[in-house]
């Protein structure tokens, strides 16, 4: 007697499932290919477009409202004029929001903003600099803010470079980068730099005395201080270093997008002197921003 093949072979369903299983997970790295994709055309498209309407329509409404208040004795066309310009714009922005959000695929988005900045001490000086890390000065933030009504700052990560152009750097040369979310205190050392919420320091090496004039950097290139952003409270009612009112600080916390000034906690920095009369110190740094942007209306 023959022995019959008991291997049972893959009924329709099951072949079915099997392809939908593998299916899903080729997709799965999909959305994220997507996702960049769309921001990369928001980028490009949109976001420039968006920005001239909105400054054309800024500008048109100024006129009307001269024209409105100093209109006796004006022929008031001027008027309807600038009215069906003002309409004709607010209709071209709001189609121009439709179809990037359209684009973009979501009502609430994560993206990197960057900023470039850079400071130096003349010969023989320490360099110390504290100031706000704020979003807004990023060169795409006015394209999310035309499109989205609030944005939140969850990490911060800066790239930096700290350098000494000296022909005898006598002793090691400490610095500090440190992260605070409500003092805003220009440093006065590198242990008042430790004291931040956040902080790490780095050393420039001895230059060999007698070495012709040379720039000396850290042996790595640049570093990342990588800085985690707790949640605060929405506002603080002065600054630490002075001021009256309150000052727009929000770190952690979801911000109008149209409030420009808001910062997210300060950037703290102290180089200490780099050496002989000769001596310059310099900084560099580029900045992102992990943000994410929602949509309220």
């Amino acid at each position: 007697m023959s022995k019959q093949n008991t291997t049972k072979k893959p009924s329709p369903l099951s072949s079915s499932l099997s392809s939908s299983r593998s299916t899903d997970k080729k997709h799965v790295s999909k959305p994220i290919s997507i996702e960049r994709h769309r921001l990369i055309a928001f980028r490009k498209t949109y976001a420039p477009k968006l920005a001239a309407v909105i400054k054309q329509l800024k500008s048109t409404r100024i006129i009307h409202d001269y024209v409105s208040v100093d209109s006796k004795g004006k022929d008031q066309k001027d008027v309807s004029v600038d009215i069906a310009e003002i309409d004709s714009l607010t209709l071209q922005l709001s189609l121009l929001k439709t179809a990037a959000r359209a684009a973009i695929g979501s009502n609430h988005i994560k993206t990197i903003l960057y900023y470039s900045g850079s400071g130096a001490a003349g010969a023989g000086v320490a360099y110390p600099s504290s100031f706000g890390l704020q979003p807004s000065a990023c060169g795409e933030y006015a394209g999310y803010a035309s499109l989205y009504d609030e944005v939140r700052v969850n990490a911060i990560k800066v790239h930096y470079v700290v350098q000494s152009a000296s022909a005898n750097l006598a002793e090691n040369c400490f610095y500090a980068f440190g992260y605070d979310s409500t003092y805003n205190s220009t440093p006065s050392s590198v242990l008042d730099v430790m004291e931040s919420q956040q902080h790490e320091i780095g050393v420039l090496p001895v230059v060999t005395p007698g070495s012709s004039s040379a720039l000396i950097a850290m042996p790595s290139g640049a570093r990342t201080f990588h800085i985690r952003i707790q949640r605060q409270p929405v506002a603080n009612a002065a600054s630490v270093t002075g001021g009256t009112g309150i000052i727009p600080n929000f770190p952690g916390e979801w911000m109008a997008a149209g409030d420009t000034a808001d910062t997210v906690g300060f950037l703290r920095i102290f180089v200490e002197r780099g050496g002989g009369t000769t001596a310059t110190i310099a900084v560099s740094y580029k900045i992102e921003f992990l943000c994410e942007w929602r949509e309220r209306t």
